[in-house]
């Protein structure tokens, strides 16, 4: 009797981008992954759970600290029941928010005013 192994398994789906950028100060919610087994058994089986670590700590909730410029590294790792595992990656990063460049107010200058004139020479 010979045991075949599935040759597909488990896929992770991010939901949303797989990058966030975030504001310095600005809160950040995770918007998670769906996790499905394409296996013998359990092909169309959503209900698979998978764990979590930032920056490579296992975490219960993705907390980001954004109270700083930062890049953060989200990983959501699942296992079937025939140890194929699959990991999928968000990269989350912390930016400071850009100066607002003032608009130029128009100018009471007559833009021919701008314009060297030739010199006039009397002789």
């Amino acid at each position: 009797m010979s045991l075949s192994l599935p040759q597909a398994g488990t896929n992770i789906t991010i939901s949303g981008n797989s990058a966030a950028i975030i504001q310095v100060g600005d809160s950040y919610a995770d918007l998670a992954a769906t996790v499905s087994d394409s296996g013998v058994g359990q092909a169309g089986d959503t209900n698979l759970s998978y764990m979590t670590f930032v920056n490579g700590t296992l975490v219960s909730n993705i907390v980001i600290d954004t109270s700083q410029a930062a890049t953060d590294t989200n990983d959501y790792v699942a296992t079937d029941e025939f140890g194929l595992t699959a990991t999928s990656i968000r990269w989350s990063s912390s930016k400071q928010r850009q100066p607002r460049v003032p608009r130029q107010t128009k100018s009471s200058t007559h833009p021919c005013a701008l314009i060297d004139a030739p010199q006039l020479h009397s002789y």
